[in-house]
């Protein structure tokens, strides 16, 4: 193996950077996988720095094009201020606190290496768990149970009904994207919509029926499902019905709660929904 065949950097190269690399252009009457072996050894040996074969320019364009990104990004992240970006991380943490993630972790977990399983079976566990929720709270609405712990969970999971359809519908990256808006995915996404509603209704009916009878006057003496159910869907289109009425402040501001809860899924959500199905049309026309 002469000199000739080896492409080196300088010596003032290898002051002002540090390292020193170097790429086999040819080797004759050597084994390819020896010489690469053999030159690895003494790369380790001079600098230090074990390099795969990326060629001089290559590299060096490969990290300016890297500070050039890094640039970029910064610009764009100043550009922005400073209260979107806390928002943003804010928000993708309380990703990782959401119940479903779970359940699409472990989905992901059994379907291996396979991307289309693996997609088809977080469908089926976000399925399940909507449906495992929906009877949590019809179970604990039957038996009238008003266990401290429970009641929390139930919150909870009022909060991350809105939260996990506000993520990816509206917040995640992926919904900008024009190639996901197809048919069924639009279809879904409004099946989707309207299970959120109706267990955001469901849920709060329970919340005034059960734990929190007590801050409500019952005009029939006390709390029935279907009045309790019907309240619910009353206060969430802003109407009114005086069979039941708010008797504490704390009943109040279950109410309210309930109402900002609503004016998101109507207002804001629904609204950026309605543009992107009208796309859709016009892109499968």
């Amino acid at each position: 193996m002469t000199r000739t065949n080896m492409l080196y950097f300088t010596k003032q190269e290898i002051g002002q950077r540090g390292h020193s690399f170097c790429l086999l252009r040819s080797c004759r009457g050597v084994c390819r996988n020896e010489t690469i072996a053999h030159l690895r050894r003494f790369l380790a040996r001079v600098s230090g720095v074990l390099i795969r074969g990326i060629p001089k320019p290559l590299f060096w364009g490969y990290l300016m094009g890297k500070k050039h990104r890094k640039q970029k990004t910064k610009k764009h992240s100043l550009g922005n201020g400073f209260i979107y970006p806390a928002i943003s991380k804010l928000i993708t943490l309380l990703k990782y606190f959401n119940m479903v993630e779970g359940f699409k972790l472990l989905a992901r977990k059994l379907a291996g290496e396979n991307q289309m399983l693996a997609i088809n079976y977080s469908r089926i566990a976000v399925d399940l768990f909507i449906l495992l929720k929906w009877l949590f709270v019809l179970v604990l609405w039957i038996f009238k149970i008003s266990n401290p712990f429970l009641v929390f969970l139930v919150w909870y999971l009022l909060s991350s009904n809105l939260f996990t359809y506000f993520y990816y519908h509206i917040w995640s990256n992926d919904i900008l994207l024009d190639k996901h808006f197809e048919m069924h995915r639009l279809k879904r996404r409004f099946t989707t919509l309207m299970l959120a509603i109706s267990y955001t209704v469901f849920g709060f009916a329970y919340l005034y029926a059960v734990p929190f009878s007590d801050e409500f006057i019952w005009k029939s003496g006390e709390p029935t499902f279907l009045s309790s159910l019907w309240f619910s869907i009353s206060n969430s289109l802003t109407g009114s019905y005086e069979q039941v009425l708010p008797n504490t402040a704390l009943g109040s501001s279950i109410a309210m709660i309930q109402l900002v809860m609503m004016f998101v899924f109507l207002t804001i959500i629904i609204g950026g929904a309605i543009p992107q199905f009208g796309q859709s049309m016009e892109k499968d026309n």
